[in-house]
């Protein structure tokens, strides 16, 4: 089983990733935001039943991650770089089902918008890299 405190860092991971491809374009859309929003709301909460300290679904710390970073203007390089490291850390919390509905999520946000611009491209070719190794 995986420990509260690892889950809701996980969660934290994800929404890094998720924001990472919403900026590659170095703007954030308003439907990207709300695709992460559908996201949390209608798939993840599934994937880990765990709470964070004050008694909500942990799977909102993506949400709660993703507007931090919107706040202090982090480049997508970079989040992915944070990202890449905690996988390579904590590749057991990695199963072929977390890393597919990480890919899907994504795929959404960077399609939430205009469609796939060359920017989110490289993102999510370095997420699908990252999530491969």
């Amino acid at each position: 089983m995986i420990s509260q405190e690892k889950t809701l860092r996980l969660f934290q991971e994800i929404g890094k990733v998720l924001y990472a491809i919403a900026i590659a374009d170095k703007k954030i859309h308003p439907k990207e935001y709300d695709t992460v929003k559908r996201i949390v709301n209608e798939h993840w909460g599934a994937v880990y039943r765990t709470t964070d300290l004050y008694g909500t679904d942990a799977s909102h710390q993506i949400e709660i991650v993703f507007d931090w970073l919107y706040e202090h203007h982090f480049t997508w390089d970079e989040l992915l770089e944070d990202f890449s490291i905690f996988k390579e850390n904590n590749d057991e919390l990695f199963t072929d089902n977390l890393k597919a509905k990480i890919i899907k999520a994504a795929h959404e946000v960077a399609a939430s918008f205009a469609g796939k611009n060359k920017n989110e491209l490289i993102a999510l070719g370095r997420l699908n890299l990252i999530l491969r190794s």
